[in-house]
């Protein structure tokens, strides 16, 4: 994270996120930070360039590690880019006078769950409250011929 002019918080949260070789913009933030310029042409994974890896060449070893190498990278990536939506999200908030922890709470009693209504005819243990989309053993029972009604809990 870095703090820049760039960000205008007037057009938004005040964070964005700074891929240097995305524009002319990024770039110029990426340089003032002193950011590592990365030549996509030639990042090297397992020592060799991605432009260069025949995988149908490598062994079953060499496939392993760049799996290993690969899946570390989108977790590191995943998480830098939770860590930016979280600190937007956050400044959002922030914005309008909450912490995001009084939002999420406020936001639970909202999706509270409902008591059942409707149950399966065959199998009480599966039920539907009637609200959102209908599981598939109800719309299965309506297309069987069987009533909403008949369906209802007892």
């Amino acid at each position: 994270l870095v703090a820049d002019t760039y960000a205008d918080p007037e057009q938004g949260s005040g964070a964005v996120k700074i891929t240097p070789a995305h524009d002319f913009n990024d770039f110029e933030v990426g340089k003032r930070h002193d950011l590592e310029v990365i030549n996509i042409k030639t990042r090297l994974v397992g020592g060799l360039a991605m432009r260069d890896i025949d995988v149908s060449k490598l062994s079953l070893k060499e496939l392993k590690a760049l799996q290993l190498e690969i899946g570390k990278a989108l977790d590191d990536h995943e998480a830098q880019i939770r860590g930016l939506a979280l600190a937007a999200v956050r400044a959002v908030a922030k914005k309008h006078g909450f912490s995001l922890e009084e939002l999420m709470r406020s936001s639970e009693s909202v999706t509270a769950s409902r008591p059942p209504k409707y149950c399966h005819l065959d199998d009480p243990s599966l039920t539907w409250s009637g609200r959102g989309r209908p599981p598939t053993w109800f719309t299965e029972a309506i297309e069987a011929g069987n009533s909403a009604k008949s369906m209802l809990m007892r």
